[in-house]
């Protein structure tokens, strides 16, 4: 009989939480997510190069593993958020798009820093001062802001950082 630890350890690994220190996959942490361990391990039973359809694709899971294994992975998803995110999370980055995303980060905070941004109406969250206070809340409608007005020219630019304020 197992202990309790250990099954839970287990379980875990069929989760969003072993996805949190692999790649792409770990990008956001998204409760209802499967792990990437679950499948690979489904899609290593296949012979590669096979056409893959996740019609419940969530944050792109699926589709970015088989990907990874040169297969035509597909993803449906109704939610508009998590379609945004799993497009980000497939997508190919050329070392041009990371650079003009560093380059932007520094225009970014720069202008936060210097006050130079009209912050945007923070999202009608219900209570969400119980989440950021108001100097949080501040910054962060300042920060998505000028990533809105900085990002422009670049769609993958802005995904990315996009991504990264998700992560903030």
């Amino acid at each position: 009989m197992q202990s309790r630890g250990v099954a839970s350890r287990q379980n875990a690994e069929l989760t969003f939480k072993y996805n949190l220190d692999h790649g792409r996959h770990g990008w956001l942490r998204l409760t209802p997510a499967y792990s990437v361990k679950l499948v690979n391990s489904i899609l290593a039973a296949s012979d590669p190069g096979i056409a893959v359809l996740d019609p419940f694709s969530g944050t792109g899971t699926t589709p970015l593993s088989a990907a990874y294994r040169d297969d035509m992975g597909t993803g449906v998803e109704i939610n508009p958020f998590l379609t945004w995110l799993a497009k980000a999370k497939v997508a190919h980055y050329g070392s041009d798009v990371l650079r003009e995303v560093r380059e932007l980060i520094n225009k970014i905070f720069a202008r936060v820093s210097a006050g130079d941004v009209m912050p945007i109406d923070h999202p009608p969250i219900y209570n969400i001062v119980r989440w950021w206070d108001a100097d949080e809340l501040s910054f962060l409608c300042r920060l998505k802001a000028a990533i809105d007005e900085t990002a422009t020219r670049c769609t993958q630019c802005k995904s990315l950082l996009l991504v990264g304020f998700c992560r903030i």
